[in-house]
C-alpha cells in the first residue's frame, strides 16, 4: 500500500498502518461534494416539471424522429409482458476479452453468452471502474446515479448513502415485488449490510445466513453454479402469487488468480502464447464455469411458465498480467487515450427473457441498467428514470472521464459540445439533489410512493 494513496475497501488496516490522523486527511477530498453549477432545490423542480411535461432532452432536429420512436414505443407497450420475476446478477470480474482482441486459446471463453440470439438485449456495458471497487458498478445500476459526478475513488456505499436510498429496489418494492438481495460471501463487504436496508430490499441473504445447501466452492469461493441454483431454490419457495425481484452479486471470479489461490481448480483455458500467463489462463477458465452456469439457470428458467426477465453483467475487468491485457488492447493501459482506454471499461451485459422479447445489439453504460430494465419490463417509472431513459437516448455511454454520443462521437468531459453539457449538468443537478440534497429532496422524482 503507497503511502501517499487511501484506500476504502479495508479502511481500519489503512488507519493501523497509516495512522488515523493521516488517513482521514487523505479522506477529507470524499467528504464534500460540491454542487453542480447553477443547483438550487428551484432548478430541481423546474426540471422536474420539464420531465412530467416531456420538455426534456429532445432538441428540435430530434423532434421527428422521437415522434415516430415514441408511436413505435406505444404499439411495443401494448404488447409489453410484465415479468412476475426480474433476477439481476452481477458477476464477479466477468469480462468478454473475445469482445476486445482476439485470444490464442484452445476454447472459446464465452461460448453460451456469445451465441444467445433470441429474446435478448445485449452488448458491452461500460462500468466506472477497472480492476476493483465492484460496489462502484452496483451503485449506478441499482441507483441511476453516476460516479462522473462523485470523487475518483469513492466509493458511494461507504461515503454517501442515505435512507431512503432511491432506485431500482425500492421502485420495485412501491409495485409489489418482494425484494432479496444476496451474496455468497460476508455481509458486511463494501457496507452492504448497512446499503441495502436502506435501498428497499426486503432481505439480505450472505453467506452468513446462506444456509447448508448451494455452497459448492469453487477454488475458496461459492460457485456461480451453486449461487445459480440458490436463486432457483428462492423461486420455488416463493408463493405462487408473489412477485420477486431478486438481486445478486456472485463471488467466483474474484481475484487472485495465482497458483497458489486456485485451492485444486485446474483452469480449463489453455493460452498459445511465447510467455506464460498462468493468473489469465485461471481467470479465463473460472470465467468459462461462469458461462456454462448461466447457461443451466437460463435452460432451468426457459421451462418456467411465469414471465421471468434474468439480467447478468460483470462489474469490471479482473487484475491479471498486463502484458496479456496489452496485447488484446493493443497497447499498455496507461499509454492508451482517453477514448482508447475506454474500453477497459466494459464488460458484458445479458437482459433475457422467457417470453418473446426483440433482440436488439446494443452498448450503454451501467447507469442506465436499472431504468432500461423498467422500461423493458412496462413497469411505472419515477421521474429521473425516465430522464436518465432520455438522456441515454442522446449519450448512451457515461465512460470514465468521457461521454459516447447515439452517433458514436466521444468527447472528454471538460470539452463537451454546449447542448452535451447542459444535459450533463441537468444530469448532475438531479443527481445531487437524490443524494446530497439536506432538506428539499423532490421525493416524486426518485420514488413512484406506495
Amino acid at each position: 500500500q503507497k503511502l501517499d494513496a487511501v484506500t476504502l475497501w479495508q479502511i481500519n488496516r489503512i488507519y493501523k498502518e497509516q495512522g488515523y490522523i493521516s488517513s482521514l486527511v487523505k479522506e477529507i477530498r470524499y467528504f464534500y461534494i460540491e454542487q453542480p453549477e447553477g443547483y438550487s432545490v428551484g432548478k430541481t423542480v423546474e426540471l422536474a416539471q420539464e420531465i412530467e411535461d416531456g420538455e426534456n432532452i429532445v432538441s428540435e432536429t430530434d423532434k421527428s424522429e422521437s415522434e415516430e420512436s415514441v408511436d413505435n414505443t406505444a404499439a411495443d407497450t401494448s404488447e409489453t409482458v410484465t415479468p412476475k420475476n426480474i433476477i439481476l446478477i452481477m458477476n464477479e470480474s466477468l469480462t468478454d476479452f473475445e469482445n476486445v482482441g482476439e485470444i490464442k486459446s484452445n476454447v472459446e471463453i464465452l461460448p453460451y453468452i456469445r451465441s444467445l440470439n433470441k429474446n435478448v438485449k445485449h452488448g458491452q456495458l461500460h462500468v466506472p471502474t477497472f480492476g476493483a471497487g465492484t460496489a462502484r458498478s452496483e451503485y449506478e445500476a441499482l441507483t441511476g446515479n453516476s460516479m462522473s459526478f462523485l470523487p475518483s475513488g469513492s466509493v458511494p456505499y461507504q461515503l454517501y448513502v442515505r435512507d431512503p436510498e432511491y432506485g431500482l429496489a425500492d421502485i420495485l418494492k412501491s409495485q409489489g415485488y418482494y425484494t432479496i438481495a444476496m451474496h455468497p460471501n460476508k455481509a458486511h463487504n463494501w457496507n452492504r449490510a448497512s446499503v441495502y436496508p436502506c435501498m428497499g430490499f426486503d432481505e439480505f441473504i450472505s453467506l452468513e445466513n446462506w444456509g447448508e445447501e448451494h455452497r459448492e466452492l469453487l477454488r475458496n469461493y461459492v460457485s456461480d453454479k451453486a449461487t445459480f441454483e440458490k436463486i432457483i431454490s428462492l423461486y420455488e419457495e416463493k408463493d405462487a402469487d408473489e412477485k420477486l425481484f431478486t438481486f445478486c452479486v456472485t463471488m467466483q471470479n474474484h481475484g487472485g488468480y495465482t497458483v497458489e489461490d486456485r485451492a485444486g481448480f485446474e483452469p480449463t483455458v489453455k493460452l498459445g502464447y511465447d510467455t506464460e500467463y498462468p493468473l489469465a489462463e485461471t481467470y479465463l477458465s473460472l470465467a468459462r464455469e461462469s458461462d456454462s452456469a448461466f447457461k443451466e439457470l437460463l435452460e432451468y428458467f426457459e421451462k418456467v411458465d411465469e414471465p421471468t426477465m434474468i439480467v447478468m453483467f460483470g462489474d469490471h475487468w479482473p487484475k491479471i498480467e498486463e502484458e496479456f491485457m496489452a496485447k488484446l488492447l493493443g497497447g499498455n493501459r496507461q499509454s492508451l487515450g482517453l477514448v482508447e482506454s475506454q474500453q477497459s471499461y466494459t464488460t458484458p451485459y445479458v437482459i433475457w427473457t422467457n417470453y418473446p422479447s426483440e433482440t436488439v445489439e446494443e452498448d450503454f453504460s451501467a447507469n442506465y441498467l436499472g431504468s432500461y430494465m423498467l422500461q423493458l419490463a412496462g413497469l411505472e417509472m419515477p421521474g429521473y428514470n425516465q430522464f436518465l431513459m432520455n438522456l441515454k437516448e442522446q449519450l448512451p455511454i457515461i465512460g470514465v472521464g468521457a461521454v459516447c454520443d447515439k452517433d458514436g462521437n466521444w468527447y472528454a468531459n471538460d470539452a463537451l459540445p454546449d447542448d452535451y453539457k447542459k444535459l450533463m449538468t441537468d444530469y448532475n443537478i438531479l443527481e445531487y439533489n437524490n443524494q446530497f440534497e439536506k432538506k428539499d429532496v423532490i421525493e416524486s422524482l426518485f420514488t413512484i410512493g406506495n
